[in-house]
């Protein structure tokens, strides 16, 4: 009767073990599903919002750079779905995630905010190393050769975090800046006022 209690209190501990283990594992892969673009992989917009409002709620303070986020968008990506199909503009979209995502750091933030625009958050950088970023990914862009030999652009906007500013205002004004570049021509950085 002991020999049988033991082996069941195993086989029980051992079945609660599995369910909890695998319980775990489904409500990581939900967490992961909810916060994150499943084309992409980069964050998705839900994700965005929260870190932005994470940022305008608790400001940093003067020993660290302001947050500076970069707006990017991929300029006439409609032709690209009209012309290819949106198998090939889908595919230009993970390849394009995949450059930026190599380009950046653990401490930048990824996220895809809908269609083709994209927004990556430096909480860590100057506005200026910021710029740099934002630049050396246009001239990756710039040059990569994309699957089915086609090239692309973006247009990027820049704005720096300013205090008592809301997440929206702060995401309008890289809006301005990058439609600002789309209309010097495309393929540009500009930042914002």
């Amino acid at each position: 009767a002991l020999i049988q209690y033991i082996l069941s209190t195993i086989i029980t501990v051992l079945f609660s073990y599995a369910f909890s283990d695998r319980m775990v594992r489904q409500q990581n892969l939900l967490r992961e599903l909810s916060v994150q673009d499943p084309l992409t992989g980069a964050g998705n917009r839900r994700a965005m919002e929260e870190k932005l409002l994470a940022i305008t709620e608790h400001p940093p303070t003067n020993s660290s750079p302001m947050p500076t986020l970069i707006l990017i968008d991929l300029d006439e990506f409609k032709k690209i779905n009209d012309q290819f199909g949106h198998g090939v503009g889908d595919n230009i979209l993970r390849e394009f995630s995949f450059i930026v995502s190599e380009m950046i750091s653990a401490n930048e933030c990824f996220y895809r905010f809908g269609g083709e625009e994209f927004v990556i958050v430096c909480q860590q950088l100057t506005s200026e190393q910021t710029s740099v970023l934002a630049e050396d990914i246009r001239e990756a862009i710039d040059s990569h050769v994309f699957d089915g030999n086609i090239r692309i652009t973006i247009s990027l906007g820049i704005a720096e975090f300013k205090i008592q500013e809301t997440g929206f205002e702060w995401l309008g004004r890289a809006d301005k800046a990058m439609y600002k570049a789309k209309d010097a021509g495309r393929n540009l950085c500009c930042i914002a006022a």
